[in-house]
């Protein structure tokens, strides 16, 4: 192997590193929202961010996104770029969550921290009937 050769396998270590710490902790604060607001996970999917293009330029901020199947149907949750968007439209559950000035509607909402994310989430679970 050249030097450029060593260094190109360095920097694609370093990457893969990275992502994959990215992953573990956007995948471990995703499972702590849907759990602390109430929710049961009977299955995760990882989802391509929906936010960043998938260019070089935005791997340091293109963090994936967490599909949750719970009891009520399923979440999502991924990372923007300062906001949490939450998701639910695939479930039964309509509900507009907060009276925050934040971008929301029935299905969906926008939460500024992990705090507002579990908020929003646990509202949602309180006042959607459980058939839902």
């Amino acid at each position: 192997m050249t030097n450029g050769s060593i260094r190109d396998t360095d920097a694609a270590d370093k990457l893969h590193s990275h992502r994959e710490a990215m992953r573990k902790q956007t995948r471990e604060e995703a499972e702590s929202i849907v759990k602390l607001a109430g929710f049961a996970i009977h299955c995760t999917w990882e989802l391509a961010n929906g936010y960043w293009p998938d260019a070089p330029c935005y791997d340091e901020v293109r963090k994936p996104w967490w599909l949750f199947m719970t009891e009520r149907g399923p979440i999502q949750i991924g990372w923007r770029k300062r906001v949490l968007a939450l998701d639910w439209e695939g479930s039964k559950m309509r509900r507009v969550v907060t009276a925050d000035e934040v971008t929301k509607s029935e299905t969906g909402v926008h939460a500024y921290s992990v705090a507002k994310a579990v908020e929003y989430l646990g509202e949602l679970r309180r006042s959607t009937p459980e058939a839902a």
